[in-house]
């Protein structure tokens, strides 16, 4: 139940959309713990009417808590955090700015280095490039048929007219020769 009502107050979720004239705007709300008091004052229940608060049944402090569970890589020990990023920003930017900060991270230190396992936007960026790929492979291959049809309608043209010096138009030359 605690855990749920600190999940609950603690929400950054999206609102919608509102349009307003030629703009669309975003509305989200903003649930973030800004202080320790905060979480404190947080209701979790009520008995008799009366809020049942985090600070009623918890000692609420910021600090840190005895490691539990051991990461490690190659046999070495090892500290794991997850960096999500905000609602509507782009995952591949913030990707590579996180990327380069783990460069300057470890241009500046050397008694640790720091180095990025799991990578979500890479399928992101792997789906873009396909379709750019495939927006380039499709702009070739109308050009390629506009030019191939085009071709044939004035070589038509050239039979259907009679006319003799057709072939020096400087237009396509490589196709007409």
């Amino acid at each position: 139940m605690l855990q749920q009502a600190i999940a609950r107050e603690n929400a950054n979720l999206p609102g919608g959309n509102v349009a307003s004239g030629l703009q669309q705007l975003y509305v989200r709300t903003l649930g973030e713990y800004k202080s320790i008091e905060q979480i404190a004052n947080t209701v979790i229940t009520t008995v008799d009417q009366q809020p049942i608060r985090v600070k009623d049944v918890a000692e609420v402090s910021f600090g840190y808590q005895d490691l539990n569970r051991l990461v490690s890589i190659d046999n070495k020990p090892m500290i794991r955090f997850g960096i999500r990023k905000q609602t509507g920003a782009n995952t591949v930017a913030v990707a590579q700015d996180i990327r380069d900060q783990v460069e300057r991270i470890n241009r500046e230190r050397k008694d640790m280095t720091l180095f990025v396992t799991t990578d979500q936007s890479d399928f992101i960026q792997s789906s873009i490039d396909n379709v750019q790929n495939a927006a380039v492979w499709g702009a070739f291959t109308r050009g390629f048929c506009t030019v191939y049809f085009l071709q044939k309608r004035i070589i038509n043209l050239h039979y259907s007219t009679g006319n003799s010096n057709f072939h020096h138009c400087h237009v396509c030359p490589p196709l007409l020769q």
